[in-house]
């Protein structure tokens, strides 16, 4: 079965941003840095999904450039799928554009997540497939 598991959101500020789901009284997990992708993030569950703000670390990273170009806002939604690799061959088969040809190891709150990400209806799209069950810590 095919499940939103998270939106991307690209925020200037993740304190900024953290305290207006606090102050809803939703729960967040801690701050991560993923040093790779220059980004700082959290993790705020929302029903049987995630949001995932995120905060650039640095001016050449991805995020802030997204946000130097179209502002704070939706950065990625990401499908969780049942068979990444099923999913993958069909994108290919059916010629959707893929950001990277290959399957990347998405390495967040100590799980390994296969991942890969696609463009869609001008919104980055990605695919994972869950190792284990849970919501990031």
């Amino acid at each position: 079965m095919f499940t939103i598991d998270h939106l991307g959101i690209a925020v200037k500020s993740l304190a900024a941003a953290k305290s207006i789901y606090e102050t809803l009284g939703l729960p967040i997990s801690s701050e991560e840095t993923v040093e790779h992708e220059k980004v700082k993030l959290v993790m705020v569950p929302v029903g049987e999904s995630r949001l995932e703000l995120l905060e650039a670390t640095s001016d050449d990273s991805t995020i802030a450039k997204f946000i130097a170009k179209r502002g704070e806002g939706l950065h990625h939604v990401c499908l969780r799928v049942p068979d990444l690799s099923a999913a993958v061959a069909k994108l290919k088969q059916d010629n959707v554009r893929l950001v990277s040809e290959d399957i990347r190891r998405r390495d967040v709150a100590d799980e390994k997540t296969p991942d890969i990400a696609f463009a869609l209806h001008a919104v980055l799209e990605t695919a994972l497939q869950r190792m284990r069950s849970g919501w990031y810590h």
